[in-house]
């Protein structure tokens, strides 16, 4: 057969191209899902077993270089008397490994025990302590500075309140941000806690 033109070869890489535009579409749909989940996976891909063991363990609050939590949690729309005890009182954090992508996160105070259980995959998964429909993930990042960072999510009813713990010389290093996700006034708090290892 006679070679084809350049006008016919353009003609068959359009054609080529307009047929595969299906299929592109149908793998858009499931990007977002998809995207999340590489994040996690490649955040974490870097990080060795023994970074992230550096933050396992007991930790004490050091109140004195601590910021409150009670502004963010009033945006979380807790009452002013836990956002004051919480804000205000010592406490102990303890984090530990469930599995290979589960850990646990226990805040001992004088008032009260909290205990957030959450996947590091970046999973969702319910959390009704903070009212219907909440939810609470988690993952592993290294952060700009090249330190390991265990990242936890809780979104709620018009609110979401991300904490970054990280190691920095021998103390946890806890950054909370809770911001107004619903109404026309963004409103945004944050918070930097102090802890040193117990064991």
């Amino acid at each position: 057969p006679p070679p084809l033109s350049y006008a016919s070869r353009g003609m068959a890489i359009a054609v080529s191209c307009l047929a595969l535009r299906p299929l592109q579409f149908a793998l858009s749909l499931s990007r977002p899902a998809a995207f999340i989940a590489q994040r996690c996976t490649m955040a974490s891909e870097a990080l060795t077993s023994e970074e992230k063991q550096r933050l396992f363990g007991t930790w004490r609050l050091d109140t004195n270089r601590s910021d409150s939590i009670g502004p963010c949690m009033k945006i979380a729309g807790a009452p002013w008397i836990a956002q004051w005890m919480a804000g205000t009182a010592a406490a102990d954090v303890v984090v530990a490994p469930v599995s290979n992508d589960e850990v646990e996160v226990t805040t001992k105070t004088y008032f009260r025990t909290d205990t957030q259980r959450f996947k590091t995959s970046g999973a969702k998964s319910a959390a009704a302590a903070y009212g219907e429909g909440a939810s609470k993930s988690g993952w592993w990042e290294r952060t700009p500075e090249g330190a390991c960072a265990l990242v936890q999510q809780t979104t709620g009813p018009g609110w979401k309140s991300t904490v970054h713990r990280k190691v920095v010389d021998s103390e946890l290093v806890a950054t909370m941000v809770t911001e107004r996700t619903g109404g026309k006034t963004p409103e945004q708090a944050k918070a930097t806690r102090y802890h040193t290892k117990l064991e």
